[in-house]
């Protein structure tokens, strides 16, 4: 049985929407909304993009009244005997009527949570599939397992239509709600003077294949001199195959990595698999323009001028970014896409508590 998909929603339906009507939240019956955030850093940013879309999940639906957020962080290195304690410790302090736990694919996290709560599962990108894509050898056990919760779920859902069909085999006649990624910080808070945007091509996060590291200095190396290029994200040295200089700026915090994309003009995304890609999300609130490669789920929001989708022929990606570089849309285009993409997330949270409401009734 195909993947059921019930609410695939695409930019062209929602570039308008700039406020939704949250009523569907009774405040006199508040739901628990609660965050397992598996991969917490510490409060000086991340290089995690599950830690990233935690954060900005919990901050999101706090700035909407009606419903109590609460997170559970932790560090996925610790023994999952102790894990699982914590987490069943902390989740005792919620009703099981009205809880909703969401939890990461990747590494079975949702075997932490105890039976009786309403366990949602969002498809980032189980860690098999990040294996595959990074020249790994995928656990066959690790598979397994992470296969085993994801069809346990009360609800699944994912950021893009990509994972789904990724994962179409794995998820066969399971229902699937699709709705993008939030993102809270930094939409309200422009820079106060308008930073000078001398970073042509820029690339940020972590310097390894999956992230198609060598895909972008490949491409950038055909510009010669003519740009200027940086990376950053990530400590360890680049080798570049590019004949200009890359500037590396190495791992950013949450304020550098803002300064750098108010500084930029275009990000390139070429990974190799991404579901969603918080990073393009952080570059088009920020005012870049983004390029996504046809592996990533952000290319499902593509308009041509303001995400462009970049290609595998690294000549017409060329043409492309020189599109993109050359035009100039008004800076009210930025904050339409963002609008669009975090109206089309609280549809799907409004989806998530409609599932919720089913399962109570059952």
């Amino acid at each position: 049985m195909a993947v059921v998909v019930t609410e695939l929603v695409w930019v062209q339906l929602f570039a308008l929407i700039v406020l939704l009507d949250f009523s569907f939240f009774d405040i006199a019956d508040m739901i628990n909304y609660v965050i397992l955030n598996p991969f917490y850093s510490g409060e000086e940013g991340s290089s995690s993009g599950i830690d990233i879309y935690s954060r900005e999940l919990r901050q999101t639906i706090l700035s909407k009244s009606g419903i109590n957020v609460a997170s559970l962080n932790f560090n996925f290195t610790e023994k999952r005997r102790d894990l699982r304690g914590y987490v069943s410790r902390s989740l005792a302090e919620f009703s099981k009527k009205n809880t909703i736990v969401e939890a990461p694919d990747a590494r079975a996290f949702g075997g932490l949570i105890p039976a009786g709560y309403f366990t949602h599962i969002r498809l980032h990108c189980p860690l098999f599939l990040a294996q595959k894509y990074d020249r790994a050898n995928p656990s066959k056990l690790l598979k397994f397992r992470e296969v085993r919760q994801i069809r346990k779920a009360d609800l699944l859902s994912s950021p893009s239509g990509l994972m789904c069909s990724e994962l179409s085999r794995e998820l066969r006649g399971k229902e699937v709600s699709i709705y993008p990624n939030p993102i809270f910080n930094y939409i309200e808070q422009p820079p106060v003077v308008e930073i000078e945007r001398d970073i042509d091509i820029l690339f940020l996060g972590r310097y390894q294949y999956l992230k198609g590291i060598d895909v972008f200095l490949k491409v950038v190396g055909q510009f010669g001199g003519e740009l200027k290029v940086a990376v950053a994200g990530d400590d360890r040295p680049v080798s570049s195959y590019a004949l200009n200089s890359v500037d590396n700026h190495g791992f950013v915090g949450p304020s550098e990595k803002m300064a750098l994309l108010h500084r930029t003009k275009c990000v390139l995304i070429p990974s190799r698999f991404e579901s969603f890609s918080m990073v393009a999300y952080e570059a088009i609130s920020c005012g870049a323009k983004v390029i996504t490669w046809p592996n990533t789920g952000f290319s499902e929001w593509a308009d041509n001028e303001i995400v462009y989708r970049g290609l595998d022929d690294e000549k017409k990606t060329k043409e492309i970014i020189l599109n993109a570089l050359q035009s100039s849309p008004d800076s009210a285009k930025f904050h339409e896409k963002v609008d669009s993409v975090n109206g089309a997330f609280w549809l799907g949270i409004e989806y998530v508590q409609k599932k919720f409401n089913e399962w109570l009734s059952v």
